[in-house]
């Protein structure tokens, strides 16, 4: 008999899994820990070259592993549950819930740190967060006081209201979730591909793409919620949380590889400038100076609003006066030229 902790009621109800719902969690219990160790890779190379840059652990680098590591504590604590090596208690249900709190909180502010460097009126970027912030506290809040006792089985009332509000609460994440990656193509296309930097269309293209995908990865996460067992869709909730991992890391990379090439033979430098660097201008977020250099004739300055600029540099030759004599010369000989001519 497994051993049944904290405010665990005498009449609850063990689920145990048949084989189908086995199989169907361990596949994604191992699909969990292949994109687990895929992403843990990258997330150390991402890790390893912000440190040489900036000796330091960056926001982005603490957010990519902290939602790492809550995704992988989610994945083993409801493989150990359905394999009955813990059992059901308070304590296991509130750190699931809080883990899956903090895996929300920081994907969204992954996606927002790249959103920041495109955003056009300083301090946006830190409304934004702390907008997203406080609207999903109050979700995580509602979700931990209900799903908690539902899965501790206190009432049947707590079980209904949870089969509602954690079909809604979903749709809610699935929504904001698009709602910041439309605000970031958007963004891309308004203020980079408008301006004349077309070499950013991939980016665009890819991101839709990406988001598709992480839409469909939300209707199949409340899709699984309506299987008889519960487990299965605990435990595809590492995996789809991972995949977006995965998404936002891929994307960090294609950014900074597109900022570095060239854009129709212009020569450009880019340089990134922390939240920490940027305090004294009360700038949240980060911020990126695009310098274009063109050889040859003078072309027409493109300054999009925003913390995005580009500059354009020209040469410009002057032609030094000697003195009064010479003005007064070249004068009178352009007066002569412009004089028409009365000789029959």
């Amino acid at each position: 008999m497994v051993y049944r902790g904290f405010l665990v009621p005498d009449n609850y109800v063990s689920e145990t899994p048949d084989d189908t719902d086995m199989n169907i969690s361990s596949v994604f219990w191992g699909l969990s820990l292949g994109i687990a160790i895929f992403a843990a890779v990258q997330a150390g190379r991402q890790s390893y070259h912000s440190w040489k840059r900036k000796h330091r652990i960056t926001t982005y680098v603490a957010l990519i592993w902290g939602e790492w590591i809550t995704s992988i504590i989610i994945g083993a604590l409801v493989w150990c549950f359905q394999r009955e090596y813990v059992g059901p208690s308070f304590q296991l249900f509130f750190l699931i819930s809080c883990c899956w709190s903090f895996q929300i909180q920081l994907l969204m502010q992954i996606i927002i740190n790249r959103i920041a460097f495109l955003m056009a009126v300083p301090g946006a970027a830190r409304s934004l967060k702390w907008g997203v912030f406080l609207l999903l506290l109050l979700v995580n809040i509602s979700v931990m006081v209900i799903w908690t006792p539902a899965h501790l089985q206190l009432s049947t009332r707590w079980v209904h209201i949870n089969d509602i509000w954690d079909r809604v609460e979903k749709v809610i994440f699935c929504i904001i979730d698009l709602s910041l990656n439309v605000r970031f193509m958007y963004l891309v296309r308004s203020r980079l591909i408008n301006s004349g930097l077309s070499k950013y269309i991939p980016l665009y293209r890819l991101n839709l793409v990406l988001v598709c995908f992480s839409m469909c990865l939300d209707v199949s996460l409340i899709g699984l919620m309506s299987l008889p067992s519960s487990l299965s869709y605990l435990q595809f909730h590492p995996v789809a949380y991972l995949l977006k991992l995965s998404i936002e890391m891929n994307m960090a990379e294609l950014t900074a590889k597109i900022a570095k090439s060239q854009n129709l033979g212009a020569i450009q430098r880019l340089s990134f400038i922390t939240p920490a660097e940027q305090k004294h201008k009360h700038d949240e977020g980060s911020s990126v100076h695009i310098e274009i250099r063109n050889d040859g004739d003078i072309e027409r300055a493109v300054t999009p609003p925003g913390r995005i600029q580009v500059t354009v540099k020209t040469a410009v030759t002057r032609q030094r006066v000697e003195g009064p004599e010479d003005t007064e010369s070249r004068n009178s000989s352009t007066q002569e030229l412009r004089k028409p001519s009365t000789s029959v």
